[in-house]
């Protein structure tokens, strides 16, 4: 396991403490936690291409791991009354959409990469969560707007994986 793919494992086992904190009324603990995890999504795309030690596994485990931290928090963001449950099921149901079209992806052999839409929302996402946590002003409306830039970000997604001709090949 490479360092990139090790901070991504410290942001993995972070997860549980985030949504505990979060779920336990320790706010601003969570939100600093959320932010560390976040950082730690910076950092290890840093090391995976400054060392130039980017891999498949690594390519798949990272997004995954964002996945995992974004829906975790946001569940507890349901279960907490943080948001409107509207706004929160978007992205909820983006980031399914996504893992579950990355799966059949892959099952036909094909790669979709990111894209920088997804990495912006992503990155947005990050940015409002801890936000949105210690109740900043611009927290819920940041939240908005990339939950508006997920939707864009999903048909992007959606276009690549049906624009491709090895999907129509192999589904023939």
């Amino acid at each position: 396991m490479n360092i990139a793919n090790l901070i991504t494992t410290v942001r993995l086992v972070m997860i549980p403490a985030v949504v505990y904190a979060a779920l336990s009324g320790e706010v601003f603990l969570a939100a600093v936690l959320f932010a560390f995890a976040a950082f730690t999504d910076w950092l290890d795309g840093k090391f995976a291409r400054g060392l130039n030690a980017a891999t498949d596994f690594g390519k798949l485990y990272d997004p995954l791991v964002d996945r995992l931290l974004i829906l975790s928090i946001l569940a507890a963001f349901i279960i907490k009354d943080m948001l409107p449950l509207s706004i929160v099921l978007v992205v909820i149901i983006r980031d399914l959409l996504i893992l579950l079209g990355a799966y059949f992806a892959r099952s036909k052999g094909l790669k979709i990469e990111v894209t920088y839409l997804g990495k912006l929302t992503t990155a947005l996402i990050m940015v409002s969560v801890p936000l949105v946590m210690i109740d900043f002003a611009l927290g819920a409306p940041l939240f908005y707007f990339a939950a508006l830039l997920s939707l864009a970000s999903f048909g992007d997604y959606l276009l690549k994986l049906i624009g491709s001709r090895k999907l129509l090949w192999k589904s023939q």
